[in-house]
């Protein structure tokens, strides 16, 4: 967030999450402030690649030595959640919410809260996900 230009990924609309250039541009905001090996799981076709890269979003978020380099780049990882919410696979759903709920009660407990942007990356896809049958 700070000394990061955002205009690089501009919030995206839920329909134009799929759009391959969306997760392009996105993959290569994140290539600066992601290690390879995570940028990997994140990228991956395999849908199993995506819940181990939640998993190592979550472990993040609970170390307090890394959790200022989740807040750095957090718009940059609630716009990942939401091109992977999109998707419509029920595993990567589900470890996604349980990771969201987990940064909620870190960001609470450091007593920050997201500004309009971040808010703005995933709340319209959980939105439009609670409208379907899943």
């Amino acid at each position: 967030r700070k000394g990061r230009k955002r205009s690089a990924v501009s919030k995206p609309l839920v329909e134009d999450l799929q759009r391959p250039e969306t997760l392009r541009t996105l993959e290569s905001c994140l290539a600066q402030h992601c290690t390879q090996n995570l940028r990997s799981l994140l990228f991956h076709t395999d849908f199993k690649k995506h819940c181990a890269a939640v998993e190592v979003i979550a472990s993040l978020v609970e170390d307090e030595s890394s959790m200022q380099g989740v807040l750095d780049n957090l718009d940059l990882v609630l716009q990942w959640f939401a091109i992977r919410i999109c998707e419509g696979n029920m595993q990567v759903l589900v470890k996604i919410l349980d990771c969201v709920g987990g940064l909620a009660d870190a960001l609470k407990a450091r007593g920050h809260s997201v500004t309009d942007y971040e808010a703005g990356c995933l709340l319209p896809c959980l939105v439009e996900k609670c409208g379907h049958n899943i």
